[in-house]
């Protein structure tokens, strides 16, 4: 009887090593579960009357008593997705300065109007813009923007990982603030889900809340760091460091 006790305790420590390995793994691949780290809390806006629900990496609006969402970010379908507010003025003001006819410059912005993040409109737009007699590096150069835009946009929809802490909202309440844990800040139109702007600054984890107050939001992050930016157009205001204590200068 008792040559069995050593291969027990050996295949009882086998079993405790496995489950250490296995949970530091987890603990390194992935960001930890709302039960480590507090999920955002609903946050209602009065001026649409829609709730803001946070579940892992997705944000829920439902309007209020009711459960039928009326958008979801990152949405379902990204073919439908337009690209932000802020690369569709960036976009159009290239149009703009294109040596067009006031009608080509038109119908280059209805079409920048319907740019999405993914999908046929992309192709449509840079169709659009090969059939115009803009120099052929105007063209080239403004092909790439879109290439660029709709890259990045599409892609950071699908790196958020996961949402922590408190969403921000403006004064006026029609815009929410969100952070997402691979690093990326989205401002987003409370009354359809729409991408006003997004910054990706270093790829830290952002696990607490967003602050809005007073025209800036301010946010930290796994690196340290603790970011202020313009709430209009997510400009980076100023930064400290709260490892070494280092203040950066305020951006203007």
């Amino acid at each position: 009887m008792s040559s069995t006790h050593p291969l027990r305790r050996r295949a009882g420590v086998g079993i405790v090593a496995l489950l250490v390995l296995g949970a530091a793994a987890a603990a390194c691949g992935a960001p930890a579960s709302p039960a480590g780290w507090a999920p955002a809390l609903p946050v209602k806006s009065g001026t649409t009357n829609l709730v803001l629900v946070t579940h892992k990496s997705r944000i829920y609006a439902l309007p209020d008593q009711s459960s039928n969402a009326i958008w979801q970010f990152p949405p379902k379908d990204k073919d439908s997705y337009p690209v932000s507010t802020s690369a569709q003025d960036a976009i159009g003001s290239a149009v703009d300065a294109l040596s067009l006819p006031d009608a080509d410059h038109s119908a280059l912005r209805a079409k920048v109007a319907d740019l999405h993040v993914s999908g046929p409109s992309i192709k449509v737009l840079k169709d659009a813009v090969a059939a115009t007699g803009a120099p052929a590096d105007a063209k080239s150069k403004l092909n790439s923007a879109i290439d660029t835009v709709t890259k990045f946009e599409n892609g950071s929809l699908g790196k958020i990982q996961a949402i922590y802490g408190d969403i921000g909202l403006s004064s006026d309440q029609k815009t929410a603030y969100v952070g997402g844990f691979r690093g990326f800040v989205f401002a987003l139109d409370v009354s359809n889900g729409r991408l006003r702007w997004l910054r990706d600054d270093t790829s830290e984890g952002i696990v607490g809340g967003i602050a809005a107050d007073a025209g800036q939001i301010y946010y930290g992050t796994k690196g340290k760091h603790v970011y202020a930016l313009d709430a209009a157009t997510g400009a980076q205001r100023w930064q400290f460091d709260t490892a070494g204590e280092v203040w950066a200068a305020p951006t203007l």
